[in-house]
């Protein structure tokens, strides 16, 4: 193989003199200001990880926490650094090979080969190995690149977590937002509807003093909004499991509030049909009023909408996805921990308001005594009330604990260590 002299200088450890044919040394020199940056940059990165180890959050290889960082900077500092286009080769198992760098120990001398130095596959971790090792190398140090290796291999490592990390806070940040925008979903168009209701003709004339219970017309106004509250309430499923029609017969005729605020009706099915026959002891009657209830609805009542929840589950999906083609199993359990306290958090929230809510409805019987008529008559505005001071209150904040949630995966994601 064709040897140049540069060549034989750097294998004899000889240093070559400056020259005008391609060979450049100097402070001026680009490439020795790169090799000094890039020796700094070294340094702190070992100081950081000594103080790493010293707090016991990851393991270091101790062949990294042993170098001598204040001689290594001298060496930074004072080392010349020569850059040629010509190849600087080095002895390998007997074979000369080209390198982008190389280092006199008994000349203390760095040369670098400009093109193999500038080639794109050498990235700033492979960049700070090299500068590692050759100004190690002015030090008699890291001959078989034992050092510089497990340097380089840290570095790989921490730049792989940091993609990792910054993966998961992007995914966790995604799952977090949809399913906090899937309990604003489920429970704000029913707090905006009671408000609607509020509003209401209907509503101001079934809760005026001067409402007149005998009047089926009058009644069937108060069945009408008591039948919006109920629908506006219904977007949270109310358990089949209820005991509410077990205490309206226990309860006799003031018991048929529950079976009022419990079933979404209108006319012609059993309950209500049973009800106006206990209330009203004339067909015709009965007529007058089934006509009105349903004109109410139809007027005043927003169809009932059957929340999409395809969005947060596609996100959820993705998330799991991402998960299960995570490498390692430390970082699958890490991200599943994650993801299960954010689930959780949700479907607590979501048990709890939709607790709250059933309560404000069931509870209106209990504090509103009296015929049906009456009853349901007190019931409205309780449970409006409830809603809105009790029930709301709740939502916004289970909702700030699921944000807070994500917030705390967020943060134990930036101090995962592996």
């Amino acid at each position: 193989m064709w040897v140049n002299l540069l060549s034989l200088l750097v294998l004899l450890g000889v240093t070559p003199l400056a020259q005008a044919n391609g060979v450049d040394r100097g402070g001026g020199d680009a490439y020795e200001q790169e090799f000094r940056v890039l020796g700094h940059q070294v340094a702190t990165k070992l100081l950081a990880l000594r103080a790493e180890a010293a707090t016991h959050k990851m393991e270091i290889a101790p062949e990294l926490l042993t170098i001598d960082v204040a001689a290594f900077l001298v060496n930074v500092d004072s080392i010349p650094v020569v850059s040629t286009d010509e190849p600087v080769l080095v002895l390998v198992e007997g074979k000369l090979v080209p390198r982008e760098a190389a280092n006199s120990f008994t000349d203390k001398m760095i040369w670098v080969n400009r093109p193999m130095w500038d080639n794109p596959a050498n990235g700033h971790i492979p960049k700070q190995s090299i500068a590692l090792h050759e100004y190690l190398g002015t030090m008699n140090v890291d001959r078989a690149y034992q050092i510089s290796l497990l340097y380089r291999q840290r570095l790989e490592f921490e730049a792989d977590t940091t993609q990792f990390k910054v993966a998961l806070t992007d995914q966790l940040k995604e799952l977090g937002g949809a399913l906090a925008d899937q309990f604003k979903v489920n429970f704000e168009p029913a707090f905006a509807r009671m408000e609607t209701i509020a509003t209401t003709g209907e509503y101001q004339r079934c809760t005026d003093k001067k409402w007149d219970a005998s009047k089926p017309e009058r009644q069937a106004e108060c069945f009408g909004v008591t039948a919006m509250i109920l629908r506006a309430a219904r977007l949270q499923p109310v358990p089949a499991e209820t005991d509410l029609r077990a205490r309206a017969f226990a309860d006799g005729i003031d018991g048929f509030v529950f079976e009022m605020l419990k079933a979404e009706y209108h006319c012609g099915w059993a309950p209500p049909r049973a009800l106006f026959n206990r209330l009203f002891d004339s067909h015709k009657k009965w007529q007058i009023v089934c006509p009105k209830i349903d004109g109410i609805l139809a007027a005043l009542q927003a169809p009932r909408r059957v929340e999409d929840t395809s969005a947060y589950r596609l996100v959820d999906q993705k998330y799991l996805a991402f998960m299960n083609e995570l490498p390692s199993l430390e970082r699958k359990n890490f991200a599943m921990q994650l993801h299960n306290k954010l689930v959780e958090e949700f479907n607590m929230s979501m048990r709890e308001v939709n607790a709250q809510l059933q309560e404000a409805l069931s509870s209106a019987n209990k504090a509103c005594p009296g015929g049906l008529a009456e009853g349901i008559r007190c019931a409205i505005p309780r449970v409006l009330d409830t809603v809105t001071l009790n029930v709301e209150p709740a939502m916004r904040q289970r909702q700030r604990h699921l944000r807070g949630t994500m917030a705390d995966g967020v943060r134990a994601t930036a101090e995962y260590a592996e």
